[in-house]
């Protein structure tokens, strides 16, 4: 459990929270484990937990209306994520989905609500936070992120390649053109 600590020290909904509170909130977590593709949350799951992700890699997915999956954004460490529907009341509107091994830290909203209903003021803190555009509470994590995954063209063209989207030749002219030899 003091493995927990300084990941949800570091959240922004959690890292402007009081000691005391945030140890409240530390007795009442859950761990989860989640292997490579496993599905955390699918869009329209009624919700009743937030996550903190513990270690490993969770990408947002939203899904096109003709199949196709958009990754809206890649979670690391310390990502706070599923919190929206702690204050809409609403469903998921997004598929979460492990990249890597997860490991995650749930917490459930009725313990979240129980601990900021006794300290009103935090919530101020939790206003902030939430008002503030997304790009701008999430960009901390997008960056650190993409520092650790960039993949190479290669890569990309391979992986497009296998899923029919682009032309073996197309492919192949296009890596030779640019000096690359492709696998």
């Amino acid at each position: 459990m003091a493995a927990r600590t300084p990941v949800l020290d570091k959240t922004d909904l959690f890292g402007t929270l009081p000691p005391e509170l945030l140890e409240q909130l530390r007795g009442r977590t859950a761990l989860g484990r989640y292997r490579r593709g496993d599905a955390i949350f699918e869009k329209g799951d009624v919700a009743h937990s937030l996550y903190v992700c513990f270690s490993g890699r969770v990408a947002i997915v939203a899904k096109a209306s003709d199949g196709r999956e958009s990754v809206l954004t890649v979670l690391g460490p310390g990502a706070l994520f599923g919190e929206m529907s702690m204050f809409d009341g609403g469903v998921r509107s997004a598929n979460a989905r492990a990249l890597t091994t997860v490991h995650l830290i749930a917490i459930e909203f009725e313990h979240v609500r129980e601990v900021l209903a006794h300290r009103p003021e935090v919530l101020w803190a939790v206003v902030r936070i939430l008002s503030a555009p997304a790009g701008d509470r999430r960009s901390a994590r997008r960056r650190d992120v993409s520092r650790r995954h960039r993949p190479d063209r290669e890569a990309v063209a391979r992986a497009r390649r296998r899923r029919g989207r682009l032309p073996d030749a197309a492919d192949a002219r296009g890596a030779r053109r640019h000096g690359r030899r492709l696998a």
